[in-house]
């Protein structure tokens, strides 16, 4: 599991590494789930995307946690949380990468 704390001011807690985009590596069939806390107690506006599209509510009815149960081809690619308040807006990017394609692959 991994996790975003974003506090009154959103400040970002470096949970997904340094950086601008930290990277995760999956498999088809495996599940997945990314969340991203809020430690403010002003109402926050959390927003999830996924290459850029921002993502369906009913089809992630939690607003601080991506749950996907069995990973297809077409869940890998680039995700982003963003958490807006009255203070200002925070965004962190994790990059799913399919971990089959990472096999060596031996010549024939």
């Amino acid at each position: 599991m991994f996790a975003f704390v974003f506090l009154a001011s959103p400040a970002l807690k470096n949970i997904w590494g340094t950086g601008g985009e930290a990277e995760l590596s999956a498999k088809e069939g495996d599940s997945l789930s990314l969340k991203c806390e809020t430690a403010s107690i002003m109402d926050t506006k959390v927003t999830w995307y996924k290459d850029d599209k921002p993502l369906s509510v009913q089809l992630y009815p939690s607003k601080t946690t991506l749950d996907i149960k069995k990973m297809s081809v077409d869940d890998f690619g680039v995700y982003k949380c963003k958490v807006e308040n009255p203070l200002g807006v925070k965004a962190r990017k994790i990059k799913v990468i399919n971990g089959e394609n990472k096999r060596k692959r031996v010549p024939i």
